[in-house]
């Protein structure tokens, strides 16, 4: 089972987390040519759609941020079992692909998360961990449609309940 992390990134070399990698088979890597033709280059482990790059590496400190949330959202999902290090994930079989849709400051633009997305679904995700969100306002009708489209797909979407110690009845919380 393919799960995108929509995320941070991905620190895809750690140890714990670099067997459970998902590996798009259409590329060749750092050849500069996009091999699949799905209009991104090298795109071997996901992409960044927050810098529009390669490479969705999680920064592993950020003083005053959020180092590592992607990667540690991913370890919770699917860290390899029985290896001997860290942790187990709860899904330790399962291909993590790393779609980097903002940075440790917990800024994503929703364009970025929409462009991952979309790719999560067309590659083949069978889940996407969406584990950020805001409070209040509407739901923008963007994302709407795209959990719209991600339903219609079979794509299961796991989104945040809120880290704010607030009622999402009374307060709701995106997406």
């Amino acid at each position: 089972v393919i799960i995108g992390v929509v995320d941070s990134g991905i620190a895809y070399d750690h140890p714990d987390l670099a067997p459970n990698m998902w590996i798009n088979t259409g590329e060749i890597p750092n050849d500069g040519i996009d091999n699949d033709g799905n209009g991104f280059i090298d795109d071997v482990n996901g992409y960044d759609f927050a810098n529009d790059d390669p490479d969705p590496m999680d920064a592993p400190f950020f003083p005053g941020g959020n180092p590592g949330h992607g990667t540690h959202v991913a370890g919770t999902i699917a860290s390899v079992g029985n290896n001997g290090l860290g942790i187990t994930g709860v899904m330790h079989s399962a291909k993590l692909m790393a779609l980097k849709a903002g940075d440790v400051n917990n800024s994503l633009s929703l364009a970025a998360i929409l462009q991952a997305e979309e790719y999560a679904r067309v590659k083949g995700a069978r889940a996407i961990n969406a584990s950020f969100g805001r409070s209040g306002g509407p739901c923008s009708q963007a994302e709407y449609n795209m959990a719209s489209t991600l339903n219609t797909a079979g794509v299961m979407f796991l989104a945040a309940a809120g880290n704010n110690n607030a009622s999402n009845d009374v307060t709701p919380f995106y997406p």
